[in-house]
């Protein structure tokens, strides 16, 4: 069933696409139109004041800022021909692979930490397969002491915590290389590491959902399920799910060949990470831009659709808004070092569709920076008392009108397939899921220029 529907999402993807494409183009025919008779000294109803075409113009940037992100994926999802087919049987018994479980942390509640770890070693699989390192990169005395406690019940379980050089920005890659490092030290360095951040508790049967994925390809370097979270406020007033990305935006990016890794709940290959020199410690966004550069590799990465570790959301405004401004300035690290997907040698081995899904990505990080400009401009448009929407002849309001009518149509007709497709793989719908993103993108906007703007004076000044 839910392939069959999957069938519409790249027709209507690209209707939209055609359909905002004649809507755009026909607004700005009938600008130049109502320009030309204003230069040629013909009366126009809408343009009685000296300024209303100023004012008209500037009312079609805000209109092509707030468009254009919100339909760049549809370009993307227009090439989406074919869900992948992520089904596989849980592995059994006790013939397994060996995991090293890495829990990064710093600074967090020892409850909050300690919950997660008591999860990770009860965990339905051998316990002689796999090992827990809690990562504590803060170095707390109170997290080492509950850890060697804990030890005493579950031996699989460590503590480690590096001395952190001051001057390397490495941020939890380092704690996760390091991990990387410390396992080694132990005898029988194991082939395969799992991550899981501090407050994301796994389900039991977490492993045995994950490994075949990467038991029966050995091209796969990384899985990775969706971010789920159990504590989200009733009407999600700051858009903290994850599931629009997880349920619309992944499911796309693996069709394409191009699974992000989404920080929490991965299960990678080791000489995978190995080959690529451990997490990239250039981005803030070490997740994502591991799982580019192992794609850049050759390798491959995956999204397994099935809510595997719960975690709780940051309770705080200013948390929320730190949160997402360091991804986002990690997301532009990113696009920077991949030179938007186009050349170098990072991205040397990506496919077509692997570029195109990492262009889109990229593109709706930068155009960002530039959303702010609509909480000016349609103020200023609306204050000045002028016609936002300028015509000449009658028949280009008609048509303007249809043109507007085909593109709303043909979105909706997108957005509640995107939500079908959601409802099928989760088993409820959410009508707000499809307008998540451009949702959080236009509230966003103001603190990811300001941020932006810092750190290109940053830069700047050295």
């Amino acid at each position: 069933m839910r392939q069959a529907v999957w069938l519409f999402i790249s027709p209507s993807a690209l209707c939209t696409i055609i359909s905002l494409g004649f809507y755009i183009g026909y607004r700005f025919k009938c600008l130049v139109s109502a320009q030309v008779a204003v230069n040629l000294g013909k009366p126009i109803a809408q343009a009685e004041k000296a300024q209303s075409l100023v004012v008209a113009w500037i009312f079609f940037a805000a209109e092509l800022l707030a468009l254009i992100p919100d339909v760049l994926p549809y370009f993307l999802r227009a090439v989406a021909f074919r869900l992948p087919d992520r089904t596989k049987p849980v592995i059994m018994g006790d013939n397994v692979p060996n995991v090293d479980v890495l829990i990064t942390c710093c600074r967090e509640d020892l409850d909050i930490i300690l919950d997660t770890t008591r999860a990770a070693c009860a965990l339905d699989y051998p316990r002689d397969k796999f090992r827990v390192f809690v990562c504590d990169d803060g170095a707390s005395a109170e997290v080492k002491n509950a850890v060697q406690h804990l030890h005493q019940t579950y031996p699989n379980v460590y503590y480690t915590s590096r001395i952190k050089d001051l001057l390397v920005k490495d941020y939890k890659a380092g704690n996760l290389n390091h991990a990387l490092h410390h396992s080694r030290q132990l005898p029988f360095p194991l082939k395969f590491v799992a991550g899981l951040d501090a407050d994301m508790i796994p389900e039991p049967h977490w492993l045995r959902t994950m490994m075949p994925h990467l038991i029966d390809d050995p091209d796969v370097a990384l899985a990775c399920p969706p971010q789920t979270f159990y504590d989200i406020p009733n009407n999600n007033p700051l858009t903290q799910t994850m599931d629009q990305f997880a349920g619309t935006t992944e499911l796309v990016n693996d069709a394409a060949g191009h699974a992000d890794c989404l920080g929490s709940g991965y299960v990678a290959r080791r000489s995978a990470i190995d080959s690529i020199g451990g997490f990239p410690v250039e981005s803030l966004s070490e997740d994502v831009c591991c799982s580019a550069t192992l794609l850049g590799a050759g390798w491959k990465t995956i999204f397994v659709e099935c809510p595997l570790p719960y975690g709780s959301v940051l309770n705080s405004f200013v948390a929320h808004i730190k949160q997402r401004t360091r991804w986002f300035v990690g997301h532009i690290q990113t696009a920077v070092l991949f030179r938007l997907r186009l050349f170098g040698n990072r991205g040397r081995r990506l496919t077509l569709s692997q570029r195109l899904a990492g262009i889109v990505f990229d593109l709706q990080q930068i155009i960002q920076i530039s959303l702010f400009l609509n909480y000016i401009l349609v103020p200023f448009a609306l204050i000045s008392g002028s016609s936002l929407v300028i015509w000449h002849e009658d028949y280009e309001l008609k048509w303007l009108i249809c043109t507007a009518v085909i593109f709303l149509v043909c979105r909706w007709f997108h957005q509640g397939i995107v939500g079908i497709i959601f409802y099928l793989g989760r088993g409820w719908y959410d009508v707000r899921l499809p307008s998540y993103d451009a949702e959080l993108e236009q509230w966003m906007a103001p603190y990811k220029s300001s941020i932006f703007r810092r750190l290109m004076l940053n830069s700047y000044i050295g």
